[in-house]
């Protein structure tokens, strides 16, 4: 019974143990799913900028052009 009982609490804090391992794993996990989603948040915004900044310069052509014609046309 005594010998049971021993056993018993080693794997008690084997279990402990590896919950304090499983934890510090999750806790890695969610670090870097945070950074990835930062890098992607990231990338994302600069793509929108780029984007926006082609979009800007296309319509500042546009108008220029228009203008161009009505003034030489």
């Amino acid at each position: 019974m005594l010998a049971e009982k021993h056993i018993l609490k080693s794997e008690v804090a084997v279990l402990k143990n590896r919950v304090c391992c499983l934890e510090s794993e999750k806790k890695m996990v969610m670090d870097e799913a945070e950074n990835l989603k930062m890098k992607l948040k990231k990338k994302n915004s600069t793509q929108f900028n780029v984007v926006g900044f082609f979009g800007i310069v296309v319509v500042i052509s546009v108008v220029v052009s228009f203008t161009m014609v009505k003034v030489l046309g």
